[in-house]
């Protein structure tokens, strides 16, 4: 790992753990190909029977409370320990780790220069577990007005906002190859896995691979 590395951090979905998500998703490979670290905080079953992040829960979702507040420290820990950059942490997630990103992004968007969320929701967008299965659904989803202003109340925050990048696939039935984008030379962006259906992906090369479609760059 090179001297004040970049870190990443990295949220598993729901029935999945740290290790699993790494195996398929090849980011302790990456990180030691390019030189950045990566932390990957893991859900107890304590905590959640189906090991999701609890991203629909107040409780833990807000700055300075909760799994918010322990995937925090644990950042803080790995900054320290490891004498990272500060300037170049950056934040993904799938699925309820995707919405977990969010949350992180929301209350701690100081802390962040980017993030991507795959297959994600918004943050503030469900507050039971009802609720959360309805908007994973589709259904009565907060106005973009109110999701607005708890994302504006999630944090004291006044500065620079961090960079996203959304991946939401619209089929589950088909999709391309995914494809791996590597840390840009500069070392202050980075680009995550996609999944997309074929014939809604006008990127997507002969070879059936997934073309870049966005980027988030710290």
């Amino acid at each position: 790992m090179r001297d004040a590395a970049a870190l990443v951090v990295v949220l598993h979905g729901c029935t999945q753990n740290a290790a699993g998500y790494d195996h398929g998703s090849g980011w302790s490979q990456l990180a030691a190909e390019e030189g950045f670290a990566v932390l990957f905080p893991e859900q107890q079953r304590a905590n959640n029977p189906n090991l999701c992040f609890n991203w629909f829960m107040p409780g833990e979702v807000k700055r300075d409370s909760g799994e918010a507040h322990s995937v925090r420290q644990m950042i803080e820990v790995a900054i320290v320990v490891h004498g990272l950059d500060r300037e170049r942490i950056f934040i993904t997630g799938l699925s309820a780790g995707g919405a977990m990103a969010n949350v992180m992004l929301a209350a701690y968007p100081e802390v962040f220069g980017g993030g991507a969320i795959i297959a994600g929701l918004a943050y503030g967008s469900a507050s039971t577990i009802p609720e959360a299965f309805d908007r994973m659904r589709g259904y009565s989803s907060p106005s973009k007005q109110e999701l607005q202003r708890r994302l504006r109340e999630a944090s004291p925050h006044k500065g620079v906002w961090p960079k996203i990048s959304i991946w939401q696939g619209s089929s589950t039935t088909r999709s391309c190859r995914p494809t791996r984008i590597p840390f840009l030379p500069n070392g202050k962006g980075f680009m995550t896995w996609a999944s997309a259906p074929p014939e809604r992906n006008p990127s997507m090369d002969k070879r059936g691979k997934c073309g870049v479609t966005s980027t988030a760059i710290g």
